[in-house]
């Protein structure tokens, strides 16, 4: 039996487009755990972050020109993507914004 072994990551993404897209990629039998994320937004708009099914994991949270916000999930509950799925964010309108997760896949 091979043993699993943790693959760290840290990704960005900085867009300017309203609708889904993916921080991180999914990799077939594996999960993908954000421990920390980070977003800012230049505009008024709605953040959702969901697997790339559509399924929301945060939000969607409502944030104000120039706002943002960070969860830190540490090491002992971090936040569980689907077996097999990306990790995405949904914004409601096309204006910049960046995303930063910090985390594994096992």
């Amino acid at each position: 039996m091979v043993a699993k072994e943790k693959t760290y990551f840290k990704a960005n993404l900085n867009d300017a487009t309203s609708g889904s897209v993916e921080v991180e990629a999914g990799v077939a039998g594996k999960q993908i755990y954000v421990q920390k994320i980070l977003v800012s937004v230049s505009a008024d708009m709605n953040i959702t972050i969901e697997d790339e099914a559509g399924t929301d994991l945060i939000g969607p949270i409502y944030l104000a020109e120039n706002g943002g916000f960070v969860v830190e999930y540490g090491d002992d509950d971090p936040l569980a993507v689907a077996e097999g799925q990306g990790l995405n964010v949904l914004a409601s309108v096309a204006s910049a914004h960046t995303v930063h997760a910090v985390g594994y896949i096992y």
